[in-house]
């Protein structure tokens, strides 16, 4: 079947006018013709029928890339679009609840025990600080009195205390052997027993309350031997403030007059006869804290 060149000329110039009219409405640019359109004229003009298809062809293949090219763009705009949307997404009420679940669980199983030992070290620190203070006390008394101080009469020398340790502590106030003063909590415990104890309405121990609340009292000579005798020391680190309990804040000193040292009571024990006494009522946990690298474990 051969060629009719005249209606095929005439047929795609027609289309390519029609085109080229609705192409330029949408895009009102005047002299934007391209140069694939004006070989298309040129072909149309000659009746080149074989020019006239492939110009056609390829004037198909660019707007089928064109398409596509907005297509991937539409989609990538699209994408963009989800990606800065998809930070503001918050949580659904069953993750909030889980996460507050969980956070829950964890600081139960910690915090007491967090507690626990922030609570420890307060206690170590108040036994070290009254350690340290009753020391200092000696010091100063003896760089006043000199070392040859006159010995006590019985633990109820009053005379004893008020001049070689009274006047070197801070003192809020003074409760001598008076009881009911407030100098001690009315009741303290002794570690791992039910049994109480009541050292503010003692009648036998001199008593004194410090301006930074600790409390002391004083038995100034306790017989060892008939020719050994050491004074006792009872310190609340915290005053009448809680707990009250021998070895928490609670602590025994001895004060040996022959070799002029204060220290924790019981040290001559070895550490583990020390714990077991310091469980067992709390008398001896000073010793056992000097010998256990001040860790309170009991």
């Amino acid at each position: 079947m051969g060629l009719n060149l005249s209606k095929d000329a005439d047929f795609a110039l027609e289309n390519f006018n029609g085109a080229s009219k609705t192409r330029h409405s949408e895009t009102p640019k005047a002299g934007s013709e391209s140069v694939n359109d004006r070989h298309l004229k040129s072909a149309l003009n000659a009746k080149d029928t074989l020019c006239i298809g492939a110009l056609l062809h390829r004037r198909q293949i660019f707007d089928w890339k064109h398409h596509a090219l907005v297509f991937i763009s539409y989609v990538k705009n699209l994408r963009n679009r989800r990606s800065l949307l998809l930070p503001l997404r918050g949580f659904t009420l069953a993750e909030v609840l889980i996460t507050l679940g969980i956070i829950g669980v964890v600081a139960a199983l910690t915090i007491p025990t967090l507690m626990q030992s922030y609570q420890n070290k307060q206690y170590v620190s108040g036994f070290q600080k009254a350690w340290g203070l009753l020391n200092n006390v000696l010091k100063l008394s003896e760089a006043t009195n000199g070392f040859n101080w006159d010995e006590p009469t019985s633990g109820f020398d009053i005379d004893y205390i008020e001049k070689y340790w009274t006047p070197y502590f801070n003192v809020a106030k003074n409760c001598g052997y008076s009881t009911g003063q407030g100098c001690f909590a009315t009741q303290c415990h002794w570690l791992g027993s039910t049994s109480s104890c009541d050292y503010n309405d003692n009648l036998g121990q001199y008593k004194l309350l410090l301006t930074d609340g600790m409390s002391i009292r004083f038995w100034p000579k306790h017989t060892i031997s008939d020719s050994e005798w050491m004074g006792i020391f009872t310190v609340d680190t915290n005053g009448p403030k809680g707990p009250n309990t021998f070895g928490r804040d609670y602590f025994h000193f001895y004060y040996y007059p022959q070799s002029r040292k204060i220290l924790p009571a019981s040290m001559e024990n070895d550490l583990e006869t020390l714990k077991e006494t310091c469980s067992n009522g709390g008398g001896s946990c000073g010793a056992y804290l000097v010998k256990n690298g001040y860790k309170m474990d009991y």
